[in-house]
C-alpha cells in the first residue's frame, strides 16, 4: 500500500453517573466529519468538512427554569457548533509506530508492546485465537495478553490480536499505565522528574485512560483503521459515587486505496518546524487578508486555517475551513444527544473488559489507593438538624485486594446530642451491579426520599427550618443496584433494624442572631421496635420530565405497613417565560405506624408551611414555578402550591416569590400559607448540594 483516502467521523462526549457502569447522563457531545488522505512513508492530510455540537447542560438549565442571556447562549452554542476541538492528528492513520498516542492521551506516547526493546518492559502470553473465513483468504487472529513487568515512563496493559500470517494488528485494547501519563518533566534535572512523578501518582488516583483500536481487512489484503476509541474516566476526589467519563470514538469508511493521488499540502515544506516532536506545529490562516496574515500569524478561527507539523517518517496537515463552511455541511442524519444503543454497547463492553483488567493489575502499576478518606455525599461531612445539632462525619475506604471490592467505614458525632453514630459497609461495585452489605447505627429520615442533603442543613442553620422527621436506627442489611437491564439503577434494599424515638434537642443560634427565633418544632415519635424493612426506589428522566418512585415495606413488633410514593417534575416555557410544574403523591396501607405516615407541608410539597403540617395515609401535592424574565442567571420567580392528605379537610395552599441563581443551584424563597394563613417564611435552597 502506498496511499489511501477515507471518510472519518469522530464523536466526543462528556457524561456523568454514579459509576462508569451505571446509567450515564450526557453533558456535552461534539461530532466532526473529515476526509483524510494518507501516503507512504507516513504523510497525512486531514480536511475537516463539518462539525456540530449538542449541549444538554443548556437544556437542563432551561428545564430548571433558567437560561443564560439570549445573546450569551446563542454565542456559546454557535462557538461550540463551529469549533474544531481537534486540529492535530487525533487518530492512528495506519499501523502503530513504536508508541501509542491518541487524542493527546497519554502525555508521553506509550511504548508499543511490539516495539524494539519492549520485551524488557512487558510480559506476553497467548490468550486465544480466532479463525475468520473471508472471501479471498482465511485469517487466523492470535490473541496476545500484555502485562507490564516493571514501571516505565508510559506503558500499556491489555490485549492485542495479530494476523498470524502477516503480523498485522487486528485489534488492540489497552489501559495506559506509567510514571508520566499526565505530566512530563519540564527539564532534565532530577527535581523535575520527581515532581512529575508525584503529580502523575496523584492524577492516577482519580483518572484512568484506556484505548481501543480495531482494524478491518480491505480488499482481502490491507488491514486499515476501522474504529478507534479513547476513554478517560474521572472519579471525583474523596467521593465514592461520582464519576465523569470522557469518551471519544472515531470511525473510518469510504476507503479508496492506491489511487496514486499525491497530497497537495498548503503549508510549504520549509515552513514546518524542525524536529519530529509531535507537539511542534505551525498554523497558517487560510482566508486572512494579505496585509493581516503571514506565516505563523494565527488569525481568527472563523476564517479557517491550516495546521501542520512533522512526525515519524513524514509530515501532517489539518485544514479547518471557515465557520460558515462548517455550519453549511449537510449531515445524513440528525444528531443524537445520547449515544446510539449499538455504540453504547461497544463502550460498555470495552469498559468492562478494561475495568476487569485494571482490577487484576497491582496497585502500584495502576496508581490505585489501598486506603484513604472517602464520603458518599457532601452531607456526610457536615450536617445540622434538630435531633443532633451540628454533627461532623468522617469516612474511610479500604480496598482489601479483591476485584471491585472495598470496605467503607464512617463515624459521626453530634455536638449537641453527644451521640456517636456510624456504619461499616462491604461494597462490590462491579459491571453487573453495586452490592452493599452494611451494619449501622444512624439517624434516618422517616421518608427516605426526603433525605436531607448538605443544602437542607444550610437551610436549617440560616433559615431555621428542618424539613424532615427522624428516628434512631440500629441495624444491618444489604442493598443491590443493578447496572443492566430494565431494573438498571433501581436500588433494592432489605434490612433488620431497631427503630427508636429521637427528641428535638437543638436550635439554630445563627437563625436567632439573624432575627428568627431559632426554635424547631418537636420531632414526632415512632412506634419503637425491631422491624424488617424492604424498599425499592428509582429515578428516571424521560425527555424534560424527571420521575422518582419509591416503595417500602415495614413489618415488625408494632405492625406492618406498605407505602408507595411518586413524584414528577417537568420544565418548559410559556410565552417565552420559564415554567416548572411538579406533582407528587402516595399512599399507605398499614397498622397505623406513625413513621410510615405521609407528610404534607414544606418545600417539597406545599411551601409556606412547616414540614409535616399534616400527615395521613395518603397525600397529593402540586407546585407551579414561573420565571419573570425570559432568560437570566438571576431569575425572579413566583410560585403557588396546593396539597393535602387523604382524607382531609380543605387543602393547604401557599404562594410566594423568590430569586433563582444559576438554574436553581441556589434559591432564596419567601412563601406564605394562604389556607390556612401563616406568617411569611424564608427558605434557602440548594438544588445540587447533596
Amino acid at each position: 500500500m502506498h496511499d489511501y483516502r477515507a471518510r472519518v467521523e469522530t464523536r466526543f462526549e462528556m457524561v456523568a453517573g454514579r459509576s462508569r457502569f451505571a446509567r450515564l447522563t450526557t453533558l456535552l457531545a461534539h461530532e466532526s466529519v473529515a476526509r483524510v488522505t494518507w501516503q507512504a512513508p507516513n504523510d497525512l492530510k486531514v480536511e475537516i468538512q463539518g462539525t456540530r455540537t449538542a449541549v444538554p447542560v443548556l437544556r437542563m438549565l432551561r428545564a430548571a427554569g433558567v437560561k443564560l442571556e439570549s445573546e450569551d447562549e446563542a454565542e456559546l452554542e454557535d462557538e461550540l457548533q463551529t469549533d474544531v476541538w481537534l486540529d492535530r492528528p487525533w487518530f492512528v492513520p495506519r499501523a502503530l509506530s513504536d508508541s501509542i498516542h491518541l487524542m493527546g492521551v497519554p502525555e508521553i506516547g506509550a511504548l508499543h508492546p511490539l516495539a524494539l526493546g519492549a520485551e524488557s518492559y512487558y510480559d506476553y502470553a497467548f490468550a486465544d485465537s480466532v479463525v475468520l473465513e473471508m472471501r479471498g483468504r482465511t485469517v487466523r487472529a492470535m490473541g496476545v495478553r500484555v502485562r507490564p513487568r516493571r514501571t516505565g515512563p508510559s506503558l500499556v496493559a491489555g490485549d492485542m490480536w495479530l494476523d498470524a500470517e502477516t503480523g498485522d494488528l487486528v485489534r488492540l485494547r489497552v489501559l495506559f499505565v506509567g510514571e508520566y501519563l499526565w505530566d512530563r518533566p519540564d527539564g532534565r534535572v532530577p527535581g523535575d522528574s520527581a515532581r512529575a512523578r508525584r503529580e502523575n501518582r496523584l492524577a492516577q488516583r482519580y483518572v484512568t485512560a484506556e484505548a481501543e483500536l480495531e482494524y478491518a481487512l480491505h480488499e482481502d489484503r490491507f488491514w486499515l483503521p476501522y474504529r478507534q476509541g479513547v476513554f478517560v474516566t474521572l472519579r471525583v476526589p474523596f467521593f465514592t459515587s461520582a464519576t465523569i467519563p470522557v469518551r471519544a470514538l472515531t470511525t473510518f469508511d469510504g476507503y479508496e486505496v492506491n489511487r496514486n493521488a499525491a497530497i497537495a499540502f498548503s503549508i510549504p515544506e520549509p515552513s514546518l518546524p524542525s524536529g519530529d516532536r509531535r507537539r511542534r506545529s505551525v498554523r497558517v490562516c487560510s482566508a486572512c487578508p494579505r496585509d493581516v496574515d503571514s506565516l505563523g500569524r494565527r488569525g481568527p478561527d472563523s476564517l479557517g486555517y491550516h495546521r501542520g507539523g512533522r512526525w515519524g517518517g513524514g509530515r501532517w496537515e489539518v485544514t479547518v475551513p471557515p465557520a460558515e463552511s462548517l455550519r453549511a455541511y449537510t449531515w445524513a442524519e440528525p444528531m443524537m444527544v445520547e449515544t446510539d444503543p449499538a455504540t453504547e454497547r461497544r463502550f460498555t463492553e470495552a469498559g468492562i473488559a478494561l475495568a476487569r483488567l485494571a482490577e487484576d493489575l497491582p496497585d502500584e502499576v495502576v496508581g490505585r489507593r489501598r486506603f484513604g478518606l472517602a464520603w458518599e455525599r457532601a452531607a456526610d461531612v457536615f450536617r445540622f438538624n434538630r435531633v443532633q445539632g451540628v454533627s461532623l462525619g468522617a469516612g474511610y475506604e479500604i480496598r482489601p485486594g479483591m476485584p471491585f471490592t472495598s470496605v467503607l467505614a464512617s463515624a459521626r458525632f453530634g455536638l449537641t446530642d453527644r451521640r456517636v453514630t456510624g456504619s461499616i459497609t462491604w461494597r462490590w461495585d462491579g459491571p453487573e451491579a453495586r452490592v452493599n452489605a452494611s451494619a449501622y447505627r444512624s439517624v434516618r429520615e422517616v421518608e427516605p426520599w426526603n433525605a436531607a442533603g448538605f443544602g437542607a442543613s444550610l437551610n436549617a442553620v440560616f433559615a431555621g427550618h428542618d424539613d424532615a422527621d427522624y428516628y434512631l436506627a440500629h441495624g444491618a442489611g444489604f442493598e443491590w443496584t443493578p447496572n443492566r437491564g430494565l431494573l438498571r439503577d433501581t436500588r433494592f434494599s432489605a434490612v433488620i433494624e431497631q427503630q427508636s424515638i429521637l427528641a428535638a434537642v437543638a436550635g439554630s443560634g445563627v437563625n436567632d442572631a439573624l432575627g428568627g427565633d431559632g426554635v424547631f418544632p418537636v420531632n414526632p415519635p415512632v412506634a419503637e421496635g425491631v422491624y424488617l424493612r424492604a424498599a425499592a426506589n428509582r429515578s428516571d428522566r424521560v425527555g424534560p420530565v424527571e420521575l422518582r418512585e419509591s416503595v417500602d415495606l415495614l413489618t415488625g413488633d408494632a405492625g406492618t405497613a406498605l407505602r408507595g410514593w411518586a413524584a414528577a417534575r417537568v420544565g418548559t416555557t410559556a410565552l417565552g417565560f420559564p415554567v416548572a410544574f411538579s406533582a407528587s403523591g402516595g399512599g399507605v396501607v398499614d397498622d397505623d405506624l406513625p413513621q410510615m405516615r405521609l407528610r404534607v407541608g414544606g418545600p417539597r410539597t406545599v411551601r409556606g408551611y412547616d414540614y409535616g403540617t399534616r400527615s395521613g395515609f395518603a397525600f397529593w401535592s402540586a407546585q407551579l414555578d414561573i420565571g419573570l424574565r425570559r432568560q437570566g442567571v438571576l431569575m425572579p420567580m413566583v410560585f403557588a402550591d396546593v396539597g393535602n392528605v387523604i382524607p382531609g379537610g380543605p387543602p393547604l395552599a401557599g404562594a410566594g416569590a423568590g430569586l433563582s441563581v444559576l438554574a436553581g443551584l441556589i434559591r432564596f424563597d419567601f412563601s406564605k400559607g394562604l389556607n390556612p394563613a401563616t406568617d411569611l417564611r424564608f427558605d434557602l435552597a440548594f438544588r445540587l448540594l447533596r
